[in-house]
């Protein structure tokens, strides 16, 4: 499948949209089964959902603007990409 600068700009719409809203439902389905997640490493849904959860009580309003194009990296895994974007908060 080829994935176009349009379906990324999409998909950090609604990642951006998502944390704009504090909805983590709306986060979770962008994630994959197991995600190498920051600080805690490769870990399940479960410990994104209970992250999410816990920033959104801390953080109730945040707005991001992407303010360079996202790059697509592939990596040693056939299944497995890497978006980078740059954003203002």
């Amino acid at each position: 499948m080829q994935i176009t600068q349009a379906d990324l700009s999409t998909l950090i719409g609604r990642y951006f949209a998502g944390y704009e809203q504090g909805d983590v439902d709306m986060l979770m389905p962008l994630y994959g089964n197991r995600v190498d997640y920051y600080r805690f490493g490769l870990v399940g849904k479960a410990i994104i959902e209970e992250d999410k959860t816990a920033y959104f009580k801390n953080w109730r309003s945040v707005t991001y603007q992407l303010i360079s194009p996202p790059e697509l990296v592939d990596t040693d895994k056939v299944n497995e990409k890497r978006v980078f974007f740059t954003c203002d908060l």
